[in-house]
């Protein structure tokens, strides 16, 4: 889900930028992550990709964001645009002019923006008009100390490469 993502993504990527100190980032970002994707058979929402384009962005690096692959074409489309909204850094605004808050099944609090009537292809976005990717109820299988243990054993491979 959403916070495991976050959990392992925010400090795996501080490390690596730590270690190889980089010029410049390419960053790949597809929508397989997204729930109901049915090759990636995740639970990740575009809210929960979008804060880890947030920490990449806040990174201030020079940065080249690439879309990606998905199945789901209707929320690979919503995730690009929501993160279209991120990197051109208006997202609030987007947010404050169509956006009403809900609760993700996670406990989140995220705003669900909604596409104008007036919007080109706003078809493509139905059947609830809006740039929200909905949770499944797909229970989350990857316990606490197994993403403890992936995040040292990623974090620890980090260090080594350091090293040499």
């Amino acid at each position: 889900n959403d916070r495991s993502l976050l959990s392992i993504f925010e400090p795996v990527v501080r490390k690596a930028v730590a270690v190889f100190n980089p010029e410049v980032i390419v960053y790949q970002s597809g929508g397989f992550l997204l729930s109901g994707d049915r090759f990636g058979k995740f639970n990740i929402t575009a809210h929960g990709i979008g804060e880890c384009v947030k920490v990449v962005k806040g990174l201030n690096l020079p940065l080249l964001c690439l879309g990606g692959s998905g199945t789901n074409m209707t929320n690979t489309a919503r995730l690009w645009a929501y993160q279209t909204a991120i990197l051109a850094d208006c997202l609030e605004v987007i947010e404050q002019k169509f956006g009403k808050p809900v609760e993700e099944a996670q406990g989140l609090q995220v705003k669900d923006i909604t596409i104008p009537e007036d919007v080109a292809y706003r078809e493509y976005f139905g059947p609830h008009y809006t740039l929200r990717v909905r949770n499944s109820n797909m229970e989350n299988e990857m316990t606490n100390s197994a993403l403890s243990s992936l995040k040292k054993t990623v974090l620890d491979n980090l260090m080594k490469t350091a090293k040499t």
